[in-house]
């Protein structure tokens, strides 16, 4: 696809790239080779633009994924020229603790150098800081006004009960990092961007992949950030139309309305109202069971 020429930006901001090994159940299509064309044309975008790619974590679905995903990961990222900040989301963490972030995947990238330590970054479940630079923003150094939060963030309402306990809203994402011109978000699979009262700018990218029906028309995107103005420019991944299926949510519901069935089957061999005693008479009446079965049974049961 051929791309439309754009100035040079001075970073790309993405996030929730999930590399997995495995296949979401909506997915018709090669997973694995749209997964990676996408990586593939990010890197190659950062390349063409020659600045840092920042990833606002959970680049990996699993902390310990194969060693194949782990090679190949490394393999691709080595194609980018130059810098590419990441921080760790929950799913690149062992037992969610940033503590354990050597015994994951995230870490062997760390120590292949594959991935740089961010410049200011907050990682799942670290508190959120004001920037301790008090300057305005330096356009020679602008990545020091820049921090990536792996924080649930939503624009106004909550994306699902209680992720107000978890995260917040932009405006209170900003309010907790005071100092930075441009927060990027990640955690939150539904891109948004924010602007506030002051100008300073939250980009939540969304996930790279479409991973479950609901995202049928999620549309994967990358942001272009130029530092002068502080603003960002969506740019649109290739995607494939009609390989997000809704068939497995399908079958399931066809599997419980089977199960509801034989359940309503089995509610009516027998009456609620009436005691068990009762019951086991009606069920020994109503059936062939020999007489001495039946005698042992009204004997243990002391009605004859």
């Amino acid at each position: 696809m051929p791309r439309a020429k754009q100035r040079k930006a001075d970073a790309i901001l993405t996030a929730d790239w999930h590399l997995r090994d495995d296949v979401p159940a909506c997915r018709t299509d090669d997973y694995a080779a749209a997964m990676w064309g996408k990586v593939a044309w990010i890197l190659e975008t950062a390349n063409e633009h020659r600045c840092p790619l920042l990833i606002a974590g959970d680049l990996f679905n699993r902390p310990r994924p194969s060693y194949a995903l782990v090679s190949k990961t490394i393999d691709e990222l080595e194609r980018i020229d130059s810098m590419i900040g990441v921080i760790p989301g929950q799913h690149d963490l062992p037992q969610h603790r940033i503590g354990a972030v050597n015994e994951s995947a995230f870490g062997i990238l760390l120590q292949a150098d594959s991935i740089n330590d961010p410049f200011v970054g907050f990682p799942f479940g670290a508190e959120l800081k004001p920037n301790e630079l008090n300057t305005p923003m330096n356009l020679s150094r602008p990545l020091q006004h820049v921090a990536l939060a792996h924080v649930m963030c939503y624009e106004s309402m909550p994306t699902f009960p209680g992720a107000e306990k978890v995260g917040g809203t932009a405006q209170t994402i900003l309010d907790k990092l005071k100092g930075f011109d441009l927060v990027v978000t990640g955690d939150n699979h539904i891109p948004f961007t924010y602007r506030a009262k002051d100008g300073r700018l939250l980009v939540n990218p969304g996930s790279l992949m479409r991973m479950t029906a609901a995202q049928v028309d999620h549309r994967p995107r990358v942001y272009l950030w130029y530092a002068d103005t502080n603003e960002v420019e969506p740019v649109y991944l290739p995607i494939e139309s009609g390989v997000v299926s809704r068939d497995h949510i399908e079958r399931m519901n066809d599997r419980d309305e089977r199960i509801d069935a034989y359940v309503e089957r089995m509610n009516t061999d027998y009456d609620v109202e009436l005691s068990f005693g009762e019951n086991l008479k009606q069920y020994l009446a109503a059936n062939r069971v020999h007489s001495r079965v039946k005698q042992i049974i009204q004997e243990a049961r002391g009605c004859h």
